[in-house]
């Protein structure tokens, strides 16, 4: 089993399985092999701060590390470099202990710590978090592929402890990560069957963006070429001129995205530790300024960006 699937089936199981012990296929990779280390710091005491919830964070790992389920959590995107917005959400990689995936008490621990003091902390950063965590561990590590998430975002993180991290990963190759960015262009084409079936909430408009802002990366992993998000627009506004415009205006939105009141963080984080109401987050919050943005300048532009992608990624 490729590296990307199998972490793609372990991180659902980890959150969401009932189940006891996970079943760990053989990751075959085909090398040639590339070994690169990467060394995670700590912050400084004056980074630490300009992040209010710095020190709610460190104490659900060191949690999490006393129960002995994992290792470290590393903080990366635009928390990870410090250059956050209104817009930023919390992009986590969990370092798993080496036996919880192995170990039904602890995997069950595991399940408890992340949904009664993982997730709600998350939802108090950012109660429009649309995404789960990423998760590193000792076998994924030594076979790592970049199709999961760059290794470049790892320069650009922190961690609660400073860690040294390495990787074996073998070339990503052209079409490797199966066009992640035409796939992605593709629904959000058509984004009332993927986005917008329970309305233009904050939640869902800010769940298409996201993915919208992803498709300069996707597009350069598609090639072959793995960059950090942040890196990833140049090149591809410099390859797409005027298709590119829908992921400008949403680049835009995302500088002008107002603060989440406190009291929806407040109640978003409380919803989450009931399954039956947790998702009443996803549809209360409105803004109709963006949502006519949305509606009349990104959407009506998105088949042609397709068939941008699709032409180049065919040659």
């Amino acid at each position: 089993m490729s590296s990307r699937r199998l972490y793609q089936s372990i991180s659902k199981e980890l959150e969401f399985s009932k189940h006891g012990v996970i079943s760990i296929p053989e990751i075959s990779l085909k090398g040639p092999f590339y070994h690169e280390t990467i060394t995670i710091n700590k912050l400084s005491e004056n980074e630490k701060v300009s992040l209010k919830w710095y020190d709610q964070l460190k104490s659900v790992c060191k949690e999490g590390i006393k129960k002995e389920i994992i290792e470290n959590i590393v903080v990366h995107g635009s928390y990870g470099d410090l250059t956050f917005t209104n817009y930023s959400d919390l992009d986590l990689t969990v370092i798993l202990s080496t036996e919880t995936l192995t170990k039904n008490k602890l995997l069950l621990t595991f399940k408890r710590w992340f949904h009664k003091s993982l997730f709600p902390t998350i939802l108090k950063i950012d109660p429009l978090q649309h995404h789960g965590v990423f998760y590193l561990w000792n076998e994924l590590i030594e076979n790592y592929s970049q199709a999961i998430l760059p290794i470049d975002v790892y320069r650009h993180a922190w961690a609660f402890k400073q860690v040294e991290i390495q990787f074996r990963y073998d070339k990503l190759g052209q079409n490797q990560s199966d066009n992640l960015s035409l796939i992605t262009s593709k629904k959000l084409e058509l984004p009332k069957a993927s986005f917008f079936k329970q309305g233009y909430s904050m939640y869902f408009m800010k769940q298409y963006l996201s993915n919208l802002m992803l498709l300069p990366a996707f597009y350069m992993t598609d090639i072959g070429k793995p960059t950090y998000k942040k890196d990833s627009f140049e090149p591809f506004y410099n390859e797409f001129k005027d298709l590119a415009r829908p992921i400008e205006i949403a680049s835009n939105l995302r500088k002008e995205w107002p603060k989440t009141p406190s009291y929806f963080a407040h109640f978003a984080s409380k919803l989450s530790t009931f399954p039956k109401l947790k998702s009443l987050r996803k549809v209360i919050y409105k803004n109709r300024r963006i949502e006519r943005t949305i509606k009349n300048e990104i959407i009506p532009n998105m088949p042609i960006l397709t068939q941008g992608l699709k032409r180049k990624l065919q040659n």
